[in-house]
C-alpha cells in the first residue's frame, strides 16, 4: 500500500507540473485537507497574476478572514517549483497521507480544469463556507445520525447499519467499521479493529508508537492482544464536508496500514 501512496503523490506531482498553467490571471484553486482534531480545515491556494509574478501558493485557514501565509511565489517557468512547495506542504506541513483526500475549491475555468485534471471534484468556489452538503448539524446523537448515514453511504457506496447501541456500522475492506456519538452531541468516534492476535504486547506497543508519530490523522492503540484505529471529530456543528473527509482519511490509514502492521506484529489482519 505505500507504493501505492507514493505512485498517487508522484501522479499528483507530475499533473500540477504539467497543468499549473490552466490556473489564468485572477483565478485561483484551494486545495482544501480534511479538519483536524480541532475542527478546522488547512487549505492551500494556488493563484496566478503575470503582473505580480506568475503564481503562488498560499497556506490558511478554509472559511477564515485570517491572512495567509506565502508557501512559493515562482515566475513563468517557475512550474516544477511550485509544484514540488504543494507537495511537500501537503505531506509535511498538512500531514496528508493522500492527495485525494484534498476537497477543491475553484474560482475560474482554469482552476476547474486543474482540479478535474487532478482527479479532484469542485466543491464550490475559494470564497465560499466550507461546510458543504446542506447545513451544519447540531444536536445529540439523533440529530447527528442522519447526517453521518448520508455520508456514508456517498463515501463507501453501501447502507451503513445499526448496532444494539445505536451506533452506526459500515464495511471496511472486510472489516466491520463503527461511528460512535458522544451522549451529549460534541464528539463523534469512528474506530474498528486493525490486527488480531499480536505476538508480543512489548513490540507492539513499540510500533504503535512509532506509527502515532507520523502524524496520521488516525490513532493506533492496543487492548489485550489485539490493535485498533480510531479517529475523532468535533461535532459542534458537526459539517458534512468534514465528515467526509474524516472518513477517507480514515479509511485510507486502514487501508495503507492493517497488512504491514499485522505483519510485523506477528498477528492476523482483522
Amino acid at each position: 500500500m505505500r507504493e501505492a501512496t507514493e505512485c498517487a503523490w508522484g501522479m499528483f506531482l507530475d499533473t500540477l507540473i504539467c497543468r499549473l498553467g490552466d490556473v489564468q490571471d485572477g483565478e485561483a484553486l484551494a486545495l482544501v485537507a480534511p479538519s483536524g482534531r480541532d475542527g478546522w480545515s488547512t487549505q492551500l491556494v494556488i493563484r496566478a497574476d503575470r503582473d505580480r509574478g506568475w503564481m503562488w501558493v498560499t497556506r490558511g485557514i478554509s472559511g477564515s478572514t485570517a491572512a495567509e501565509e506565502v508557501v512559493a511565489r515562482v515566475g513563468e517557468s517557475g512550474a516544477f517549483e511550485l509544484a514540488q512547495a504543494i507537495v511537500r506542504a501537503a505531506r509535511e506541513d498538512l500531514r496528508l497521507p493522500h492527495p485525494q483526500l484534498f476537497t477543491a475549491r475553484a474560482d475560474g475555468p482554469g482552476a476547474a480544469r486543474l482540479a478535474e485534471s487532478l482527479g479532484l471534484a469542485v466543491a464550490g468556489t475559494v470564497g465560499e463556507p466550507t461546510s458543504g452538503g446542506g447545513e451544519p448539524a447540531r444536536g445529540g446523537p439523533e440529530t447527528l445520525r442522519p447526517m453521518v448515514e448520508r455520508v456514508i453511504r456517498e463515501v463507501f457506496g453501501q447502507e451503513p447499519g445499526v448496532d444494539d447501541d445505536g451506533d452506526l456500522t459500515f464495511d471496511l475492506a472486510g472489516t466491520t467499521a463503527f461511528v460512535l456519538f458522544r451522549a451529549d452531541g460534541g464528539m463523534i468516534e469512528a474506530w474498528s479493529m486493525v490486527v488480531r492476535g499480536v505476538y508480543s504486547r512489548r513490540n507492539t506497543a513499540v510500533e504503535l508508537d512509532l506509527l502515532n508519530r507520523r502524524g496520521a490523522w488516525s490513532t493506533w492503540y492496543m487492548r489485550d492482544r489485539n490493535v485498533f484505529q480510531k479517529i475523532m471529530l468535533p461535532a459542534r456543528p458537526l459539517s458534512a464536508e468534514n465528515l467526509e473527509g474524516m472518513l477517507r482519511a480514515f479509511a485510507q490509514d486502514f487501508r495503507q496500514n492493517r497488512d504491514e502492521l499485522a505483519y510485523r506484529l506477528g498477528g492476523m489482519a482483522a
